[in-house]
This record gives structure tokens, C-alpha cells and sequence, in this order.
């Protein structure tokens, strides 16, 4: 299936390690991944089907300059979704189990 693949970095420690992507159109993150760690998280939803997320709940905390990467479909599973943007998510709009 096609499906696009984001790679980032942080520039400072992060206790609770959690990203959005903005898509631009439905999409959902397919599979999330801090390298050379053990890697436990949850996969979010909103109200928005072109928003798309996930915490890790391990590692805690997640280290300046590692590397995570996401895999994105399309929720159609034939389009490519392309990235409009990444953000954080606040610890408040976290579900209380993930904070």
C-alpha cells in the first residue's frame, strides 16, 4: 500500500514524547517508531480524519537529536497522503492514561 514515511528529530529532552501530522486528506499513522529503543505507545484519533497522531509511553524521556519515524496511509489506502504539518501534542489533550 502506498504510504508515506516522515522522520524527525527533537532539539531538547521531551518527557512525554507525542507528534500530530496534518494531512491533506484522511490519513492515519500506520506504524510509529523511536530507533534503538524499546518502543511502547498509543495510537490517537480526533474529530479531524486528516489529523493523526501517537504517544510513546516508552521510552520516557525521549532523548535530544533520536530519531522517530512515521508511516502514514492514506485511509482511502490508495492515495499517498502528503504532510502539511507536525506538532506536538499538549499533555492536557492527552487521554489521562497517556500523560
Amino acid at each position: 500500500m502506498p504510504e508515506t514515511q516522515l522522520t524527525l528529530t527533537v532539539d531538547h529532552l521531551m518527557e512525554i514524547s507525542d507528534f500530530f501530522v496534518k494531512c491533506d486528506r484522511p490519513c492515519r499513522v500506520r506504524e510509529a517508531v523511536v530507533f534503538g529503543a524499546y518502543n511502547k505507545l498509543d495510537y490517537l484519533t480526533a474529530s479531524d480524519p486528516t489529523i493523526s497522531g501517537a504517544v510513546f509511553l516508552s521510552p520516557r524521556p525521549l532523548g535530544s537529536g533520536i530519531k522517530v519515524e512515521y508511516r502514514i496511509r492514506g485511509i482511502d489506502g490508495t492515495t499517498i497522503p502528503q504532510v502539511q504539518g507536525v506538532g506536538i501534542i499538549l499533555p492536557e489533550q492527552l487521554p489521562p492514561k497517556d500523560r
